[in-house]
């Protein structure tokens, strides 16, 4: 099938993407079929595209750099702070094993037998407890303060 054309169509649709259109050839567009419905199509096609552009315009850069960086920020806190959870599971799990074994040990004693009751490897057990809970409670508090201090100094930015 042979398609007619007209020598000044890509004149037209030049002329209707920059919106500088001549008189002279808006006088041969009323007088060419072919240009006027090229007109007419090309006119449909730039709204459609005006509309889509509008509807999908892409994030701004510096939004996308934001998140990016907030991700970047969220997994190397992950990163960090497992190792605080895994001792925060751990001395959990120790203190209740020094728990049940306080009170398998002392099930039958009486308040008089509690104190003298004890002997060199509950005590050291106990020792070595308190020492732990006490070293791990502390670096969780110190690393927690620290958090809150680059936390709070970021958002002041």
């Amino acid at each position: 099938m042979k398609r007619a054309w007209c020598e000044r169509e890509s004149e037209l649709i030049q002329s209707l993407r920059t919106g500088s259109c001549s008189p002279v050839l808006n006088a041969h567009v009323q007088n060419c079929a072919i240009c006027s419905e090229t007109e007419h199509l090309t006119k449909r096609l730039l709204q459609n595209a005006i509309q889509l552009r509008a509807e999908h315009e892409p994030p701004a850069p510096d939004l996308i750099w934001r998140r990016a960086q907030a991700q970047k920020q969220r997994l190397a806190l992950k990163q960090a702070t497992r190792p605080l959870k895994i001792m925060r599971g751990l001395s959990f799990l120790y203190a209740i094993g020094v728990a049940v074994w306080l009170l398998r040990s002392f099930w039958h004693t009486t308040y008089e037998q509690l104190v003298p009751g004890w002997s060199g490897t509950a005590l050291s057990g106990a020792a070595v407890a308190l020492c732990v809970i006490a070293t791990g409670s502390w670096y969780l508090l110190r690393e927690a303060h620290r958090f809150r201090e680059t936390h709070t100094s970021t958002r002041s930015l």
